[in-house]
């Protein structure tokens, strides 16, 4: 064997070795995050409340009786009922693998609750954990397939996108833009998975003379202490959205180009409605609905600008309905659950024709995302601008110690316009 080639398999071999550690470490991570089931079956067949108990338990009785056994057998005194709930209710939502459900400490919780009503803490700017297509669809067909756990630990792993900048905040003012992607974090990669298909991709085109020996080194000499130094996006975002003091040292990926900067933690806002020249910028909230119930006149003709709107509140939705649609059923939000069909529908609506443009990009999201759309689909307004599909309905829910939790319950669907333009 050449001392060339032995040269790139140890490479191999070593930078191998540190993606096994980290996957496992990963998987770890991702248990707890909720990007991997932690047990294969869906149900608790097989749980045991003690080491004598043989039969299978009901499930509401297995979580009563596992809470009694904690208190019963840890080795300190467990007191706090609170505590056990919200680590029952963080395991059952992680549990879901979805970014878009999601438990939260009370910290990451009132971030969350700021930022749907535009108070901003961290750099100013709103982080989307925006999921990469699954490995067995991504991965080219020539490279070699991975084991279950890495290839399930890997497409889960999702890409922390800017969705939203505030106007004039840390952000704003360092050059960031919506797209771009964090790259790095105080000097930790926050682990991406387009680089590491791409190493397993080069290690079968080298071993199969498809590709230069030298290339997989240079990938190497590059992926290996990313592997070493690196946290997870999840943890990246937190620490780059909670905090109102203290610099960041934040790499973005634009492109192909890579842009460092120093950004200081402050609280900001996005800015409130604002009237000009017929277009309103409407945060979807209420100040924005009342700068917008004046200006609906018949025939008026006007233009809404949804845009950094990342998140609004589904709460917000039929308000907005009610003021700018005819009563009737809209749409409807298809889940699951005792109701699995729940109708959007507007109780009491205008009668106010109007000549109505919305602008909307990647930063109109949450409900005033489903307000375009409504409205698009039904004819009452014209969309202007590339806005990505939104139709996950996201909702979220409260717990007594200041944490909470997002939960989508549904997808949206604009019912069509029935024959004779009538809802």
């Amino acid at each position: 064997m050449s001392e060339s080639r032995k040269s790139w398999l140890a490479a191999a071999g070593i930078v191998v070795g540190v993606f096994t550690v980290y996957m496992g470490s990963l998987r770890r991570d991702q248990v707890d995050l909720g990007t991997l089931q932690a047990a294969q079956s869906g149900s608790l067949s097989g749980l045991r409340a003690d080491r004598s108990t043989t039969v299978d338990i009901p499930i509401a009785a297995y979580f009563t009786m596992l809470s009694e056994k904690l208190k019963e057998a840890y080795v300190e005194p467990v007191t706090d009922d609170q505590k056990l709930a919200s680590g029952a209710v963080r395991g059952m939502v992680s549990s879901l693998g979805d970014p878009r459900s999601l438990y939260m400490d009370a910290a990451e919780y009132a971030v969350y609750l700021g930022q749907q009503k535009g108070h901003f803490e961290g750099i100013g700017a709103y982080l989307d954990l925006e999921m990469a297509a699954p490995l067995n669809t991504r991965v080219i067909a020539d490279v070699a397939k991975p084991s279950p756990s890495a290839q399930a630990a890997n497409s889960m792993i999702p890409k922390l996108t800017v969705r939203a900048v505030v106007p004039g905040g840390p952000a704003d003012r360092a050059g960031v833009k919506i797209g771009d992607v964090v790259d790095s974090v105080d000097g930790l990669w926050v682990v991406n998975s387009d680089e590491l298909d791409r190493f397993r991709k080069l290690t079968r085109l080298v071993a199969e003379k498809k590709a230069a020996e030298t290339e997989l080194m240079a990938l190497r000499k590059v992926l290996q202490p990313k592997l070493e130094k690196s946290i997870l996006p999840l943890k990246a975002r937190d620490k780059i959205t909670i905090g109102t003091s203290g610099a960041l040292g934040i790499v973005w990926r634009r492109g192909s180009s890579l842009l460092p900067t120093s950004i200081n933690r402050a609280k900001s806002e996005m800015p409130g409605p604002k009237l000009e020249a017929g277009r309103l910028r409407m945060p979807l909230n209420p100040a924005g609905l009342d700068a917008l119930k004046p200006l609906l006149t018949p025939g008026a003709k006007l233009t809404l600008d949804l845009r950094n709107n990342p998140d609004a509140a589904q709460s917000m939705l039929l308000p907005a309905l009610e003021l700018l649609a005819p009563k009737g059923t809209l749409a409807e939000i298809r889940g699951r659950g005792p109701v699995s069909t729940r109708p959007v529908k507007v109780t009491n609506g205008s009668q106010v024709k109007l000549d109505l443009t919305i602008l909307a990009d990647s930063s109109t999201g949450g409900s005033a995302a489903h307000l375009a759309t409504i409205l698009k689909a039904r004819g009452l307004a014209k969309v202007v601008g590339n806005m990505p599909s939104h139709p996950y309905v996201e909702e979220h829910y409260s717990l007594p110690d200041g944490s909470g939790y997002s939960l989508v319950t549904g997808k949206l669907s604009p019912l069509p316009i029935a024959k004779g333009g009538k809802a």
